[in-house]
């Protein structure tokens, strides 16, 4: 499973993926320990995760360190495809791969 997170100050919005892209999910969570753990919780072991670098990030990266050997850092300004997109919304973010 592939798992992007737009991550914001009060709320963060997951997209999960098969890995052929197709939506399997889409969650908005509240960013209080319940809502973050749970989250974390129901992920697969092998899931591979980007999650935007921004206020706080880091404790929720720590949550799913727990899950996934595999988590990436987006920078918000430098991810291509989201700053060049036409539309954007935050479910539209968290689908989107880390560039090139």
């Amino acid at each position: 499973m592939y798992v992007g997170i737009d991550y914001h100050k009060r709320y963060a919005v997951a997209t999960s993926m098969d890995d052929r892209g197709q939506v399997i999910e889409t969650v908005r969570l509240k960013n209080e320990p319940g809502d973050l753990i749970g989250f974390v919780d129901r992920l697969p072991e092998d899931s591979k995760i980007a999650i935007e670098a921004t206020c706080n990030w880091y404790y929720f990266y720590e949550l799913l360190e727990g899950k996934s050997p595999e988590i990436h850092l987006a920078h918000p300004l430098k991810t291509r495809a989201i700053a060049e997109a036409r539309i954007k919304t935050d479910k539209i973010d968290s689908t989107i791969p880390n560039g090139p």
